[in-house]
């Protein structure tokens, strides 16, 4: 049987030996089992993203054109699309071997608002994006486009006023987790959808206060990871739920003091992103507050320690 392992940035110094602060925000690695993730740099007044071994060793800069969030590695391993630059284009994609750079142009930028590269298909073709309907509404919600040019613009949902933030693509592309924001920037819930548009489903019950992270599909596609709170009175945790919204159960509560992530998302669909032992597969968790010290970990699902490496940081804001 496989055994699944999750990589947390864990908020306290004394379980990682860390002597600095920190925010990251871990993905999923490439073939060879790299991670990346960002921190906060004062020098660039954001943060920057970073690769690393899984044991913290040979970490090294991604992008070095001011700040870089939200990175995403693409299937195969040699391209991470990250948000950067502040420049109006649809998706920004750096070449990991070579550091080369390219954007996505928008297809029209008067009418809609492009934010891609959330996540990749499995196949590595099209990025899921999370845009606003400049003059229709109703345009606002989960897109995908093409990862080659930025072209083929699908519209998947419709949220108008409101926000849709896509979190991963099931195993076999044929659907999309994503969370729902309202008006107000409050998140109603995780749902999934057919990438076609149709089957639309709430997985999460009224009254969770879930986070904006949209979730992250198992490697098998039985189930799905994702951050919240079971109301307002209890802490953040760790929730599994099957694919079909059967199941809900909580895998991990953290204490006051050490809020979890806003991002968990799996890794080591064979051949392309292994982590761990031979044959096993991982998901990584980001986890920082304005209160406490960060560091990059692994752990089973079990919640034992399993191996850890560093991600140190200067304090900034909460990885989201």
């Amino acid at each position: 049987m496989k055994r699944w392992l999750i990589t947390v940035v864990v908020t306290s110094t004394a379980v990682l030996g860390l002597t600095g602060p920190g925010t990251s925000q871990a993905k999923v690695p490439g073939p060879n089992g790299r991670i990346v993730f960002t921190r906060f740099d004062q020098s660039v007044g954001g943060v920057v993203s970073y690769t690393m071994n899984p044991d913290g060793t040979q970490r090294r800069q991604l992008f070095f054109s001011g700040h870089s969030e939200w990175p995403h590695w693409s299937p195969d391993g040699r391209q991470i699309s990250i948000f950067c630059c502040d420049d109006g284009m649809a998706a920004h994609i750096v070449d990991v071997d070579s550091g080369g750079f390219r954007e996505l142009a928008p297809v029209d930028p008067n009418t809609l608002e492009e934010h891609c590269g959330f996540a990749w298909s499995p196949d590595g073709q099209r990025l899921a994006c999370g845009n606003f309907g400049l003059t229709d509404p109703r345009q606002t919600g989960v897109w995908t486009i093409r990862s080659s040019d930025g072209g083929g613009l699908i519209q998947i949902t419709s949220n108008p006023g409101g926000e849709d933030n896509p979190g991963d693509f099931s195993p076999d592309e044929k659907r999309l987790v994503f969370a729902r924001l309202d008006q107000d920037g409050q998140a109603i819930g995780i749902f999934v959808v057919r990438v076609n548009g149709t089957g639309l489903r709430q997985l999460t019950p009224p009254g969770m206060v879930v986070d904006g992270f949209g979730g992250s599909w198992s490697p098998t596609g039985d189930y799905i990871l994702f951050v919240a709170r079971a109301d307002q009175d209890h802490h953040r945790a760790i929730w599994e739920v099957n694919a079909d919204g059967s199941g809900l159960h909580k895998r991990r509560e953290h204490c006051k003091n050490h809020p979890p992530a806003s991002i968990l998302v799996w890794a080591g669909q064979p051949p392309y992103d292994r982590c761990g032992d031979e044959g096993s597969s991982s998901a990584r968790l980001n986890t920082c507050s304005h209160e406490a010290r960060c560091g990059c970990g692994t752990v089973d699902l079990d919640l034992r320690a399993r191996e850890v490496g560093a991600c140190d940081a200067e304090l900034g804001q909460t990885g989201t």
